[in-house]
């Protein structure tokens, strides 16, 4: 019933052509952007889903995500991996190099 850490890895079946994203690396996953079904949709879809299969209570207890969305490498499949991790209530929450609420900076 506390905060809780999600992190999700959604990667999308490569294009084929010689002009899809990442072509030039097809043993590497690689980024992608620029899509109608963006990584912020795919991550809704996911908080609504962890609470739906009680899982979370509420989706509003998510306080941190971490996220990628890549294309997969050659012979990897597609699919969307979500980890979810309950967070100490009393911890300061990662300054991603922004600083902290009392002002100093975090390395």
């Amino acid at each position: 019933h506390g905060p809780v850490r999600v992190t999700v890895l959604a990667i999308y079946p490569r294009p084929s052509g010689a002009d899809a994203a990442g072509s030039d690396h097809p043993d590497h996953r690689t980024p992608r952007f620029g899509s109608r079904d963006d990584l912020d949709n795919c991550l809704k879809a996911v908080c609504d889903a962890l609470q739906k299969s009680s899982v979370i209570a509420n989706d509003g207890q998510v306080a941190c995500i971490y996220s990628a969305s890549a294309y997969a490498a050659r012979g990897e499949k597609p699919g969307v991996f979500v980890q979810a991790e309950t967070l100490d209530p009393h911890e300061e929450p990662p300054g991603f190099g922004f600083g902290s609420a009392n002002g100093r900076t975090r390395s």
